[in-house]
């Protein structure tokens, strides 16, 4: 005698939501770099290797824990490096002394039509080729 199909259709396998997983904790680690402080990084590290040995002594796979890690460190460390040279560019510098300068640049792009909380405004990128602090 046959078996009756389920109730409902077939079953489907749950969602596989590794994918997600591995872009929270991209998300995450840019957000410990840029929003919290330094030690911050330790409590992350520490926990993420609790959850690494807990999963590893239970005999549970750990490659998603590893690779979330991994995608949280490599992407906040992108992202302190980038933080750090904007920090001391010639240009920060001269904003924080709130001093007047001359740019020289090149436009890199055609300008774009933006509407902005306040009204239209006109984005142009440009490529940014002397930086000279004016004496007044």
């Amino acid at each position: 005698m046959p078996a009756l199909p389920p109730v409902g259709g077939p079953r489907r396998p749950p969602p596989d939501l590794r994918a997600v997983l591995l872009g929270v904790s991209g998300w995450a680690g840019a957000l410990v770099v840029l929003g919290l402080p330094g030690w911050t990084w330790w409590v992350v590290l520490a926990l993420g290797s609790l959850l690494l040995v807990a999963r590893r002594r239970r005999r549970r796979p750990v490659v998603t824990v590893v690779a979330c890690l991994l995608a949280a460190g490599a992407v906040g460390g992108v992202t302190a490096l980038r933080a750090e040279a904007l920090r001391h560019s010639p240009v920060a510098t001269l904003a924080g002394e709130r001093a007047v300068a001359t740019v020289r640049a090149r436009v890199s792009s055609d300008p774009v039509l933006r509407d902005g909380r306040f009204g239209s405004y006109t984005l142009t990128r440009v490529t940014v080729t002397e930086v000279t602090r004016v004496s007044v």
